[in-house]
């Protein structure tokens, strides 16, 4: 990679460090390209060479769309997206919106240009379910290269909505306890929502089949023709129940390095003993289940293609695996004790060596809203150079 290229990447992290962030609404643009100028000469190098599997990949596909749905891994995964995007110096279609720091969805939006005679390759985000989900995949989609590739990332609905809750404790399972306290004969959350299931009624975020709205789904279409028009689309599912050979299973599809598919996990939630009763409460589930008929059918046949595909894989793909979630475990270990500047990870027959450094350690730990604005402020800024 050129080094010009990559003191891009190294500034924003340098950036990030200087201005001591405390909000990312706080990011002057100004003291970003300032700190882009300073590290010009202090580009890292990547160079290694190719390992026994990444001998077998023909081309890098860098091309793609990532359908983020919240709550089932997706900040995880788009952090890793987003740090793919800025070290290969990839163009991202992302909204004006994040410069300033703000979460918004917003598609009619305008984007952050690009430089002339460059494509978009990348658009890594969810769109806003109440406008026009289809019409919004194609704007997008007539946006980007046509080998782009489509992934999406899917979880077990019921213990997404116990996230959800476990989340958002004060607006959603404070306000739905309080609520169902009003019934008569309460006994538990888990019993007033299954007799009471307009306690649900209020909540967008918790109404039926929330996961298929982020495809554009509603009550009017049919189920079963609305999913094959889904794995049409979709050339790939993350699941959050496998994740880590989700991530494997991609790499290879995209030729990515072991490297480039490093994460530390994000809004990681811990369920209080009220949610992990309800999340052992097998009638909660049926009745859950039920009300969300078509996330299931989604989630069911996902699963069953997923593991479909992993029983095609290679003899040594488990193996590749087990050495990721080995990696994982020391660049973790690393970046929770600090003592050293940098660490340095061996080859193998699935990667080559490589340095994770602590200015790694800080861009793995950033929450996927300063992710955005960080990846708007980089992309922002190529126009500068």
């Amino acid at each position: 990679m050129k080094p010009r290229r990559l003191a891009v990447i190294l500034g924003i992290t340098f950036a990030m460090s200087v201005i001591h962030i405390s909000s990312i609404g706080r990011i002057s643009l100004d003291k970003v390209h300032s700190s882009l100028k300073q590290m010009s000469s202090s580009a890292r190098n990547f160079s290694r060479s190719a390992t026994e599997f990444e001998q077998d990949c023909s081309r890098l596909q860098f091309n793609f769309f990532f359908l983020k749905v919240p709550k089932c891994a997706s900040g995880t995964t788009m952090n890793i997206f987003l740090r793919i995007i800025m070290k290969y110096n990839l163009n991202i279609l992302i909204s004006k919106i994040y410069l300033n720091g703000r979460y918004r969805s917003e598609i009619n939006s305008t984007f952050i240009p690009k430089r002339k005679n460059e494509s978009y390759n990348s658009y890594v985000d969810h769109y806003d379910v109440n406008q026009e989900p289809k019409k919004n995949f194609s704007i997008i989609a007539e946006l980007l290269p046509q080998d782009a590739v489509f992934l999406a990332i899917v979880r077990d609905p019921f213990r997404r909505f116990l996230s959800w809750l476990a989340f958002r404790k004060f607006e959603a399972y404070n306000t739905l306890e309080r609520r169902a306290k009003g019934f008569e004969n309460y006994t538990g959350l888990s019993q007033a929502l299954i007799a009471h299931p307009e306690l649900l009624d209020n909540s967008d975020d918790l109404s039926p089949n929330r996961i298929m709205r982020y495809f554009g789904y509603t009550n009017s279409v049919e189920v079963d023709t609305f999913i094959s028009n889904i794995f049409r689309k979709f050339d790939f599912f993350i699941l959050a129940e496998y994740y880590d050979e989700s991530i494997i299973l991609l790499k290879r599809r995209m030729c990515w390095r072991l490297e480039d598919v490093i994460y530390s996990k994000v809004h990681v939630v811990v369920y209080s003993k009220k949610l992990e009763e309800m999340r052992d409460n097998g009638e909660l589930r049926s009745w859950f289940e039920e009300r969300n008929y078509a996330d299931m059918r989604l989630y069911n046949e996902t699963m069953l293609r997923f593991k479909s595909d992993l029983q095609r894989q290679r003899h040594d793909f488990f193996g590749e695996v087990e050495q990721f979630r080995n990696i994982l475990r020391l660049v973790q270990n690393f970046c929770d004790s600090s003592q050293n500047s940098f660490i340095t990870i061996e080859p193998s027959v699935w990667n080559g060596n490589f340095t994770i450094t602590t200015e790694d350690c800080v861009m793995l730990s950033k929450s996927p809203e300063i992710m955005k604005s960080i990846t708007s402020m980089w992309q922002y800024s190529k126009l500068q150079l």
